[in-house]
């Protein structure tokens, strides 16, 4: 920011309050205004004068010295990040210049205040910038950013970021092309290089994200790796970015690389970096869905029956969604076909009510698997066969061998022979392409084996998905 660039008094305002760590409600009431006034003064809405502000900043303990104490501030603080030592240091460095006692007043304070409402500010903008990105292709959205010093933000990044993640339900290949957008942006965000390289570390694990819902667990795992490293290079100037948010996303892969302890411990660290307990709800059900792959149904029901009454289905209806479709899928493991025949067309009812194509594959699924425990072969084949189109369809390379090597034991069950053997054929070149170590899986050589031979059984198939769910060693 330049000597002669104009000052928004409202962010100023903004700032002292931050400091003084009221909110909006105690200034209005201090000053008997409307709340939304303040909020008007702040965001730009309404015009701050000097005139007007000066009282403002009165009523909160402030000498008037103190607005153009920070206005100088404004001006002479380098071009940073929400993070950064050297921001802290150019603190001390503009109080020195500017003749300012910072033990006496401000301190540490300005700094966070600063960092607060820009942080809030920027964040409150991205989704606006995304709306004027989004109806470009994706080559001119890159063309856009190289010209707009605008389009350049991290908190644009981030939202792109958790975006991809959102949308990942219903399409892995748009979840791919945001976070590869968020990507593109984070290596142009402005400020220190140790503040870009964490953006990148917390940008890339989103891109690992994408890649896993895609099915590509190899460049996922590349994506993680090089996450970590960045994220480390970033260590001292991480500022809003939460570390949490990374543990709960490698999770997410390590279980379906089918490490599963790894996943686990992960959860755990992102349930102990969730220090306001907001994301707790939805990493203890992921939680759940690890216990399920582990073989601990028993665990995983228990916690999600735990998790149910926090989830409020009107605000996060989705969640609900996952809640309940992992429910459905732990008591059939454990036999109990009844209640999950109760449970289904709620389920399906809320599913519908989303409208994400990929959540409906996904209940089809659970529904075959339902067919199958109560003995309905043919109803579960045909389901079967409908899912593992639709994964192959889009891509999803992992769900679709697990589904194929389901619909494998069905026939095999019914004695199809030969497209047991057909099936089985291209399991192996399936779940190789996903990297499955052959050397940690004795059922994987053996199932090997019999396909060359020609002697795939059921109960193969079976001792196949049931190491593949807990052996944690894909």
């Amino acid at each position: 920011m330049s000597a002669e660039s104009p000052i928004d008094l409202g962010e100023v305002l903004a700032i002292l309050r931050a400091v003084r760590r009221w909110g909006q409600k105690e200034l209005a009431a201090a000053m008997h205004l409307a709340v939304p006034t303040i909020s008007d003064y702040e965001r730009g809405r309404t015009v701050l004068d000097r005139e007007t502000l000066e009282p403002l900043v009165e009523a909160m303990g402030f000498p008037l010295g103190a607005i153009d104490w920070t206005i100088s501030f404004l001006r002479r603080f380098a071009a940073h990040g929400p993070g950064g030592s050297e921001a802290e240091e150019r603190v001390a460095a503009v109080a020195a210049e500017l003749g300012f006692a910072v033990e006496d007043f401000f301190r540490d304070l300005l700094l966070r205040a600063v960092r607060e409402v820009r942080t809030l500010a920027d964040r409150e903008m991205a989704p606006a910038l995304w709306a004027r990105l989004e109806p470009y292709s994706a080559s001119e959205r890159r063309a856009v950013v190289e010209e707009g010093a605008k389009f350049r933000s991290w908190a644009l990044a981030c939202w792109l970021s958790e975006e991809s993640v959102r949308v990942a339900a219903d399409s892995a290949a748009r979840a791919l092309e945001l976070a590869e957008l968020a990507l593109f942006i984070a290596e142009r965000v402005p400020g220190s290089e140790i503040w870009r390289f964490a953006l990148l570390g917390w940008v890339y694990a989103f891109l690992g994200n994408a890649y896993r819902v895609g099915g590509d667990l190899p460049a996922a795992d590349a994506a993680f790796v090089r996450s970590a490293d960045l994220w480390e290079k970033g260590a001292a100037e991480r500022g809003p970015l939460d570390e949490g948010r990374l543990f709960d996303l490698e999770a997410s892969l390590r279980r379906a690389q089918r490490r599963l302890e790894d996943s686990l411990a992960l959860l755990d660290r992102a349930i102990a970096a969730d220090k306001a307990g907001t994301h707790r709800g939805r990493l203890l059900m992921k939680r759940a869905k690890t216990l399920e792959e582990l073989g601990r149904y028993e665990e995983a029901v228990a916690t999600l029956r735990s998790v149910l009454p926090s989830i409020d289905g009107t605000r996060e209806p989705r969640l609900l969604w996952v809640l309940r479709l992992n429910l459905l899928e732990n008591l059939h493991h454990l036999g109990q076909h009844e209640e999950v025949a109760q449970m289904l067309p709620g389920v399906r009812d809320l599913t519908v009510q989303l409208g994400n194509q990929l959540d409906l594959i996904r209940l089809q699924w659970v529904e075959g698997r339902l067919a199958a425990g109560l003995g309905r072969l043919e109803e579960a084949e045909a389901a079967f066969e409908q899912v593992h189109g639709e994964l192959v369809a889009r891509g999803i390379g992992y769900d679709a061998a697990l589904v194929t090597l389901e619909l494998a034991i069905l026939y095999a069950e019914q004695g199809k022979t030969k497209k047991v053997q057909e099936l089985s054929e291209h399991l192996v070149v399936m779940f190789q392409a996903q990297g499955v170590r052959r050397e940690a899986l004795a059922t994987f050589k053996m199932f090997c084996e019999a396909v060359a031979q020609e002697a795939v059984t059921a109960e193969l198939l079976r001792n196949l998905l049931a190491e593949l769910r807990q052996a944690g060693k894909m």
